[in-house]
Parts: C-alpha cells; structure tokens; sequence
C-alpha cells in the first residue's frame, strides 16, 4: 500500500515505475504467504489431530502395563517404589511426562531439536531400554510354546513393535535371548520429510513434523521489511524487466535488463543502500492523508494506518485524473488558438534548354549557378589530358552570346537553333 501510494505521487517517470513494480512485488510476497498459510493450517490440524491420537495410544499402552506390573517383585515391567510397580495411571504426571509437556508455558514456534530433529526422533536410536530390574521375569518378555500363564504361545515370536514403533519387544523362552529396546528412528528421514511412510513410527513422524517444513520463507512482517526485502532481492527489478522485454518497450541495453537497474539506481539516487534510500523515500514524501475524520499533512512515516492509506490512495488517484483531464482541455485549447496552416508548394525547377546535338551541363561558380553548352554532338572529344582551363575555354567560345530566357520551352529553343552547326555561335531570336 506504502508503494502504491507513493507511485501514485510520484514526481518523475522512474519513481512512478519503480515504486508501482516494489507494490506488485510486495503483492506477490502477500499471495505466496497467503498461500503458504492455507497449506500450513491443513499441516498444522493434521498434527494436532494426530498428535492426540499418538498420546493417547502411548498413554494406554503405558497404563496397560502398568496395570500388568502391581503386585510382588516378580513379573513387572515398569519399576515402581520397592520393587512394586505403580498404581493403575490417573494422571499424564505418573507417566513420567517432561515439565515442559505436562505444563506448557509459552507457545512454541518450532518442535524441540534436542527430540524431532530433520532425520527423525533424536533420542531413538534402537539402544536398549532395559531397565535395573530386567533380570526379572517380565509377561512382555516370556514366552512358553503352549501355557495359559504366558502371554506369548510362541517359543520365539520375534521383535515386537509397541507404542506405535517407540519401543521393540523381542520375546523368548530363554532369557538370555530377550530384548527390550527403544525403537530406530533417529535416521528415518531427510529435512523433515520420511523416506517412507510403511511403519507406524515413520507415519507418526510424519503428521508430527509436517507444519516443520512448511515453506514459510516470505519478504518479511512488517511493511517495511517486505518494501526492502522486495528491492533487495531483486524481486521489483525482475518485474521491471519482464514486462519492458515483453511488452518491447526497449532493448535489452548493455546490462541485458532492459533499464531495470538504472531505473532503480536513478530513483534512489544513490549506488549503494539502494534499499533504504527508496525505503526513506517512500516513507518521508509529504502527504495529504485522508482520515476518518478530514485530511491532514503527513508523511508515511508519520501515520502508517492502513486504512488511512487507502483513503490516500483513492485521492492520489482522483487527483491525478483531474491534473490529465486539465493537462488535455488546455491542448486543445492551445490547438484552437493557432492558424490552419496551408501546406507549402513545392517550387517547380526550370528547366535546362537543350539544343539539338547538344548537351546541357551546369557549372559551380562564385556568381553562381552558370550555364553552359557543351560541344555538338559529333565533333571530336576533348582529351583527357588536356587541363580543366583549356577545356573550359574551349566551351565558353561556342556558346558566347547565348540567351534563352525568351523561350518558354525547350521545343521552340531548339527549332530556332536547329541549322546551327558545331563551331558557330548559337542564335536565340
């Protein structure tokens, strides 16, 4: 709005063209965040649905084993005060939640690098995770080929995927063979996006981290910073540019960029900085702003609302139309106001008397244009290696006395004259 407001205003060609490309640039800056913006939000309720999801399955599932692990000191999983394990789990506290999960402080603008990193979970890196009591038996970890107190039915059933992938359970009818460990998934993607999505743990990291990568690379927040940002970058000398080569208003001239850069140069009136300067440009030419209430005299940088703006603009807009119709009414006037000029007739050239058997030649003299007879025709030539002097003698001796002025064409000049024979003097009347 600032550029388009400015452009409006503008006191040379090059401020108007400069200041009306920064505004459609800034415009575009404005789509492509806008756009940006809608993509992030269909990101963001994704991970925010599946978010919830995710807690809640961990959350059972923790509270599942819980639950499996009270009683004596034999068959837990989950350690608890004496070797008993906890209570069956009515709070997110008793799940062993970080402070910063459990009581959320400030919002976050990004995910915590020290857990989701651009390659996955950081901390799941497939180490055990055993803990102190893992010599005991464990109903997760035992198995028996055929008892009704196991829960495996299967000597060697395998690895075992829980929480969604964040934990792998192997097993065994041996203990020696069991396996608790926290799930590989510190290595499962590249810039935040996975390399597949065939696993629960890649899927879950892949709703979580999709609002990470949304492109949100944009000219700025602030009016200022998209104004500098679209002349520094280069984005309103581009426009400049394209539209001059495609529109052929110029050539391409020794820059090959169709007077872009010396129309920015020539606005901001300076080689360097060039950003700022037009920036300060901008923002301090003096204004008739219009309020909600009236006008006042302000420059941008003195009232920068928005709204007052577009009332500006409007006005600018209105005034530049009235200045061109003036502009137009005092042409006309000044048209009206001059004589009808008749063309000027071109003068007709007198015509060259030419004598039967003779030649016309014209001569450049100092008294003027002079002319003159060359010899009959059939006498003999004058050799080349006679000088111009005897030559010019020669001629100037036939045609003494010659006047034509009376004849009006050179028909009648030439019956007058047609028993003239080469040598003797030529009769005009």
């Amino acid at each position: 709005m600032q550029a388009l407001v400015a452009a409006t205003t503008a006191a040379t060609p090059q401020q108007d063209e400069m200041y009306s490309a920064a505004a459609v640039a800034a415009m575009q800056c404005a789509a492509t965040a806008l756009n940006n913006l809608q993509n992030f939000q269909a990101k963001a309720l994704k991970a925010a649905a599946n978010g919830g999801k995710i807690a809640g399955h961990i959350s059972e599932s923790v509270n599942l084993l819980a639950v499996m692990s009270k009683g004596g000191t034999t068959g837990t999983c989950i350690d608890g005060s004496g070797g008993n394990a906890p209570d069956c789990v009515n709070s997110a506290k008793q799940l062993g939640c970080p402070a910063a999960v459990l009581n959320p402080t400030a919002d976050i603008d990004k995910l915590d690098d020290n857990e989701v990193k651009a390659t996955g979970f950081a901390k799941y890196d497939g180490t055990s995770a055993a803990g102190s009591t893992a010599t005991q038996k464990c109903h997760l970890l035992l198995t028996s080929g055929n008892s009704a107190g196991h829960l495996w039915q299967d000597n060697t059933p395998g690895p075992q995927e829980l929480l969604l992938g964040l934990l792998s359970v192997t097993p065994h009818n041996s203990h020696a063979s069991t396996a608790i460990n926290l799930g590989t998934a510190n290595a499962i993607a590249t810039g935040y996006t996975p390399t597949a999505t065939t696993k629960d743990i890649e899927r879950m990291y892949d709703a979580l981290v999709a609002p990470q990568k949304a492109d949100d690379e944009g000219c700025g927040v602030t009016p200022e910073e998209v104004l500098k940002t679209v002349i520094s970058s280069g984005k309103a000398k581009e426009l400049i540019k394209l539209v001059r080569q495609n529109a052929k208003l110029t050539d391409k001239g020794d820059k090959n960029d169709y007077g872009a850069a010396a129309i920015q140069r020539a606005t901001a009136g300076q080689e360097n900085s060039q950003d700022e300067k037009i920036h300060e440009r901008i923002t301090t030419k003096p204004l008739t702003q219009v309020t909600a209430t009236g006008t006042k005299s302000a420059s941008i940088k003195d009232n920068s609302d928005p709204a007052d703006l577009q009332r500006t603009l409007l006005l600018a807009r209105i005034h530049s139309r009235q200045q061109k119709t003036d502009l137009q009414k005092r042409l006309q006037e000044e048209i009206a106001k001059k004589p009808t000029q008749q063309p000027r007739r071109q003068q007709k050239q007198p015509k060259l008397a030419k004598i039967k058997g003779q030649e016309p030649a014209a001569k450049m003299g100092s008294n003027g244009m002079r002319m003159q007879l060359t010899k009959a025709k059939g006498t003999a030539n004058l050799k080349r290696k006679k000088g111009r002097q005897t030559q010019q003698q020669e001629q100037e001796s036939q045609v003494q006395g010659l006047d034509c002025s009376k004849h009006k064409t050179q028909q009648a000049c030439e019956a007058e004259n047609k028993d003239v024979k080469p040598g003797q003097k030529a009769v005009c009347g």
